[in-house]
């Protein structure tokens, strides 16, 4: 859940000078830090953000079945927020992958 925020949440971060997507994925295709900062919203940062986006369906996919092991009100509070940390992925998507200019809110239709 934590990195579906970070990929949501990267526009409001960009302008206030933080960004929280992995470095690693970033330098993988030749970006930096300073290129989310400036702004760039090209086909390479739009690329790491779909990557880490598929990364993170597969993540909550495999732990959908583990939620049957938690206790009825646990199960109920977690299945929940999954539902509503995947609809932001589905509104990152629409968008074509660009959390950079602005900040993902899922859409309400």
């Amino acid at each position: 859940m934590q990195l579906t925020d970070i990929l949501a949440d990267g526009g409001e971060d960009r302008l206030t000078g933080r960004v929280y997507l992995p470095a690693d994925e970033l330098t993988k295709d030749g970006l930096m830090a300073e290129d989310i900062l400036a702004g760039r919203t090209d086909a390479p940062v739009r690329a790491v953000i779909q990557h880490l986006s598929i990364f993170t369906r597969n993540l909550y996919r495999q732990a959908w079945p583990g939620f049957a092991l938690l206790s009825g009100t646990g199960r109920a509070a977690v299945g929940m927020e999954t539902l509503v940390f995947r609809s932001h992925l589905d509104e990152l998507e629409r968008r074509g992958f660009d959390s950079v200019s602005r900040t993902v809110k899922p859409s309400s239709g």
